[in-house]
């Protein structure tokens, strides 16, 4: 079973840590997510740290506040402080699950921000993985969605961390019943009008070594390929006043094609604070555009304003937020996402 220690060994590649630590865990109720508030309060406190238990209620289906209560009655016996964060207003039609997600993880950067909390665990297991990775695969992703889920991301408030990718759900289900942990069951987990729910139930491939195998090596690679790309950004960029970035053309456009793409994606990503980066083929437009004469005479990607800046004898690429229209007046598709998220700090930027 599921110990301490093996929890301590999980933890410790992720740090560091605080001298007292405060840690936000995401708790939705289930046996993954109470394991691993146990887990966490177990590990927080000998070291005179705290844990804040956050549960998101949804309020797509009847009684999903009573669970939500049922959770808050766990936390405080276990010892966490806890907090039941609520998504307001309408919810869309299609993509629900999507919707949801974003409207999740956004609720739970806003209560790690005002409860000055750095790091929000999550309880991603390694079945989990293994949908991602298939998901991914099947969408035709890149080596970098291929690897899957990070254990490690920087968020624009501080950081958010999975543990748990390498264990087994089964682990953690036999660790809550071990500890005579209550928990629920999300009846839509078992909705097969979600492609990631037909997965968990159709498949065997969290059994599968080869598998792991793959998504393992995808994760060195991209782990290598971070590590390349942080010494570009120390080459090729600098933070503009506005919260921008500079990347010097030249030596921007003498990258590899897959070392270009991946810095300009990163910095993109960062600066439009967009939930997702933007798609291949428009990133692809945007370099050919850049290497093309007459000059480039700017664009949008991304939630950002990309552009070139002339210089003497040099140029730079130019990267900054969009700003939003003004009310009343359209906004178009690129303008919106990037209207929803605020901007990270210089910080998490570049990291």
């Amino acid at each position: 079973m599921l110990t301490g220690a093996d929890f301590d060994a999980l933890l410790a590649p992720l740090g560091p840590f605080e001298r007292r630590p405060a840690l936000a865990v995401a708790v939705s109720g289930g046996p993954d997510s109470v394991a691993l508030l146990d887990l966490s309060i177990s590990w927080a406190r000998p070291r005179g740290g705290g844990v804040l238990a956050l549960t998101v209620d949804h309020g797509l289906r009847p009684g999903s506040d009573v669970e939500a209560a049922q959770v808050a009655t766990l936390a405080r016996r276990l010892g966490a402080d806890h907090r039941v964060l609520t998504w307001r207003g309408g919810k869309p039609a299609t993509g629900i699950q999507e919707a949801a997600r974003i409207a999740r993880y956004d609720l739970l950067g806003d209560a790690c921000r005002k409860a000055g909390i750095l790091h929000l665990l999550t309880a991603h297991h390694r079945d989990d993985q293994i949908e991602t990775f298939l998901l991914r695969r099947d969408r035709g992703s890149g080596p970098d969605g291929l690897a899957g889920m990070a254990a490690s991301a920087p968020t624009p408030w501080g950081r958010l961390l999975r543990p748990l990718l390498p264990v087994p759900k089964r682990d953690l289900i036999a660790y809550a019943d071990a500890c005579g942990l209550s928990y629920v069951t999300d009846p839509s987990n078992r909705d097969r009008r979600f492609t990631r729910v037909r997965l968990r139930l159709d498949r065997d491939a969290a059994e599968d070594p080869q598998t792991r195998d793959r998504i393992r090596a995808h994760g060195d690679r991209r782990a290598e390929a971070d590590d390349d790309r942080a010494a570009e950004l120390a080459r090729l960029a600098r933070i503009l006043p506005d919260g921008g970035v500079a990347l010097g053309l030249a030596g921007t456009m003498a990258l590899a094609p897959s070392a270009r793409e991946r810095l300009l994606r990163f910095c993109l990503s960062r600066v439009g604070g967009a939930p997702y980066p933007p798609r291949a083929d428009r990133l692809a437009r945007l370099v050919a555009a850049l290497g093309t004469a007459p000059p480039f005479s700017g664009r949008t990607l991304a939630g950002c304003l990309v552009a070139l800046r002339l210089t003497a004898g040099s140029a730079e690429i130019t990267l900054r937020r969009e700003t939003p229209r003004q009310p009343g007046k359209r906004r178009d598709k690129a303008t919106a996402p990037a209207a929803k998220f605020r901007v990270a700090p210089l910080w998490t930027r570049l990291t």
